[in-house]
């Protein structure tokens, strides 16, 4: 897991700065990478991947001056259809872009935000949460949706679409379920707009609505946890804003709040009587505290010796009075079971061979039989499995696999199941047995370990080979300017002859068995080809290694491509790789606190290099200094620079792929494949996009309707007709400004 930015005041990364119109040029509202609206400008010119990002936010500057607690009735959402509609007929008879897509004041974006969807969730699932007799699943995720699942047979039953704008604004952290499953109440990096403040979102599950706002948190919302009886919701800030208290019963007012925490709080969880709260917090402490007189108090804190960073927390079902504990740790493997009235240690289950990674998140099943662990343990298949211990703990150990990447969230089931979210991002259900009821997985490719030569750029940034999964399996090419996806390359993603026998085949020639031997067919099939286009005979060295005939590679489209350098003279760069403190020169790189370097590139000229982390990509000069930072969608797993030093590429946890212009970080393109390389779909900042046939169904529009009320979503093919422009997402790498790409692709059209 990997930790998130804070809030900080005048840090945030904001909208990038007005631009000037393109004069009668139509185009409609600009998004940037990130999913923020902004205007296009014309200008003249864990190991890798078992950890992923951990939502740990820092006191912000004014944390200690705390804003009243407001809880704000919402209004009947507003549909933005019509809305949506108007401005594209009128942008449509004006034949000029829209005014600045900025946030309203104090609230969010008023334009379209591209978004990806696919069914499922897009990237890693935070947090899950059941109702109490195990009908629906609630899931939440970085991808800013929450979503609903049935748990008998893993249907989507309903996507949340909460307001959201650039960065991490909507990211959701924390969920949690009325027991009796008629209101769900999700928070996270929600409703913050730029300012110090955030908000918990509480939602109808069976009518979809939006019921009430919780505003005025003094930080994002990192747990969520309701008292069994339903009256209670109790909520952990980051920063050392401690813990809330809401009472259902009198419309979810804030009954209590202890704000004398020192670090971000990762845990909560009620008694089964609900008379009782613990808490975890990065400062080391659990709290206790006892319901008295309708109000909270607490009654004990203590440090546990299993770990530093205490994580998730859980009463035993049966422990009405006292009982137990359990609470796993971020920082070791180790699973304590505590006593419920004075939090001493009562007994530790086996973790004997649990050498890495951690144990963060536990549970109890539903009866109390068996205590459930997961996090970023890995097994020896490579797995993150959960496991099972019997007898509350004391007993055998088994292990139940759940997924390839971290295990996140556990929520017992009746009948001794459990649900997991992970990272990759899964949702599994284990019946008692531990054997998996439902089990659903990403569409998305798996960018994970995208280093050395598992990610390599064309000189021109125009073309890129990477694996669709972990490091370099599932090999595949993309071609930008050709529109297509290369497939079935084998285990060297660079198999020149794979590639010329595709290509060959594409133009109607036929060079046999795509195999990637260079045999007698393809051979008589390249020859043709040659003298189709007038390329003459190549030397016999050409005519025995395909890979030197650079003229048939060009003339075919095939460009060669080179692995990131991560070396140059004079710059001795270190421990950048899965590290919190890289270094220069034997000088440490400025990064935020708990800010894990993941990926690297040195551009051509060997004076710059570009770094992606768990936050974002920062460009350095080589002294050290840092020309820009970009916020990122996800972990950048791989980095590279092409090699005529114009463009920075990078692949992130969320399945995507994203151009930037290297001079200063401008996003120019994204891209997505799907997971089994069938479909893609490229898209430029202003939602310009360009699509395998069928691929458009991936992407659509959020249409924010102010911070009150859920946004609305429309399929990019509703409005194909407007945004389906394949000549302006060919342009916009060699234009390098969307704006240009624009007006360069409807001159061309005579518009």
């Amino acid at each position: 897991m990997e930790i998130c930015p804070p809030i900080i005041a005048g840090c945030r990364t904001g909208l990038d700065a007005p631009r000037a119109r393109v004069a009668r040029v139509l185009i409609p509202p600009c998004f940037d990478t990130m999913g923020h609206a902004f205007p296009v400008r014309a200008s003249a010119a864990d190991s890798h991947g078992k950890e992923t990002r951990r939502n740990t936010q820092r006191p912000m500057p004014n944390s200690s001056f705390i804003i009243p607690m407001n809880s704000t009735p919402i209004r009947s959402p507003r549909r933005a259809a019509a809305r949506l509609l108007v401005c594209l007929a009128v942008l449509t008879a004006l034949a000029v872009p829209p005014l600045p897509g900025a946030a309203a004041p104090g609230g969010p974006p008023t334009d379209p935000i591209l978004r990806l969807e696919n069914g499922r969730h897009t990237a890693q699932i935070r947090r899950i949460a059941s109702d109490a007799r195990g009908r629906w699943i609630a899931s939440a995720s970085d991808d800013k949706t929450l979503r609903l699942w049935d748990a008998g047979g893993g249907a989507l039953l309903r996507t949340f679409r909460l307001p959201i704008g650039d960065g991490d604004e909507g990211k959701l952290y924390a969920v949690a379920m009325d027991p009796q499953g008629d209101w769900i109440a999700a928070g996270g990096w929600t409703d913050v707009w730029g300012g110090n403040t955030a908000a918990i979102y509480l939602l109808d599950r069976g009518s979809g609505r939006l019921l009430q706002r919780l505003d005025g948190l003094p930080n994002v919302i990192y747990r969520l946890c309701a008292s069994p009886d339903g009256r209670w919701l109790g909520a952990m800030l980051g920063g050392a804003n401690g813990a809330r208290v809401f009472d259902a019963k009198a419309g979810f007012r804030e009954a209590f709040a202890d704000r004398a925490y020192g670090d971000d709080s990762y845990g909560c969880a009620f008694s089964p009587d609900g008379r009782r709260l613990v808490t975890t917090s990065f400062d080391g402490k659990l709290r206790l505290y006892r319901r008295q007189d309708g109000a909270f108090q607490r009654i004990k804190e203590a440090r546990p010796d299993g770990g530093k960073r205490p994580f998730a927390i859980a009463f035993h079902p049966h422990s009405n009075g006292g009982g137990r504990i359990a609470v796993g740790f971020h920082d070791t493997t180790a699973v304590q079971v505590l006593d419920g009235n004075d939090l001493s240690p009562r007994y530790t289950p086996d973790t004997s061979g649990i050498g890495n990674g951690s144990l963060s998140s536990v549970a109890w099943s539903a009866e109390g039989g068996t205590l459930f662990a997961g996090g970023r343990y890995e097994d020896d298949t490579g797995n993150s499995p959960v496991l099972a211990w019997r007898d509350g703990g004391r007993g055998a150990r088994t292990s139940w696999r759940a997924a390839d990447n971290t295990v996140m969230d556990l929520a017992p089931l009746p009948g001794g199941g459990l649900a997991a979210g992970t990272t990759d991002p899964a949702l599994v259900i284990f019946d008692a047995r531990g054997k998996k009821s439902v089990d659903i997985r990403p569409r998305i490719a798996d960018l994970r370990n995208k280093l050395g030569g598992r990610f390599r750029l064309s000189a021109d940034g125009g073309q890129l080979a990477f694996g669709l999964g972990y490091g370099g399996k599932e090999p595949v090419r993309f071609d930008l300017a050709g529109r297509r996806l290369l497939r079935g390359l084998g285990n060297n993603q660079l198999n020149i002859v794979a590639q010329i026998q595709q290509r060959l085949a594409a133009l109607g020639y036929d060079p046999g068995a795509m195999d990637g031997e260079w045999g007698p067919r393809t051979r008589a099939a390249a020859a043709e080809f040659r003298r189709d286009n007038g390329l003459g005979e190549p030397n016999r060295l050409e005519l025995d290694h395909p890979e030197l005939d650079h003229a048939l590679q060009q003339a075919l489209g095939i460009a060669p491509l080179a692995a990131p350098r991560t070396e140059a003279p004079g710059l001795a760069i270190r421990d950048w790789e899965d590290e919190y403190n890289p270094t220069l020169n034997g000088e440490p790189l400025e990064l935020r606190p708990y800010e894990r370097s993941r990926s690297l590139a040195i551009a051509p000229d060997g004076e710059r290099f570009l770094l992606g982390t768990s936050w974002y990509l920062r460009l350095f000069d080589g002294a050290g200094r840092e020309l820009w930072q970009r916020a990122v969608p996800g972990v950048a797993w791989g980095v590279n620079i092409s090699g005529d030093g114009r463009l920075a590429v990078a692949a992130f946890g969320d399945g995507t792929i994203r151009w930037y212009r290297l001079k200063d970080g401008a996003p120019l393109l994204s891209l997505f494949v799907t997971r089994d390389g069938k479909d893609w779909v490229a898209w430029t900042p202003s939602g310009y996009y360009d699509a395998s046939p069928g691929g458009d169904r991936l992407i659509g529009l959020h249409v924010n309707n102010g911070k009150d009320a859920l946004a609305d979503f429309y399929p990019a093919s509703e409005l194909r007709g407007r945004f389906y422009r394949p000549e302006v997402v060919a342009l916009v790498l060699t234009e390098l400004d969307e704006g240009i790409a624009i007006h360069r692709a409807l001159a061309k059209t005579g518009q």
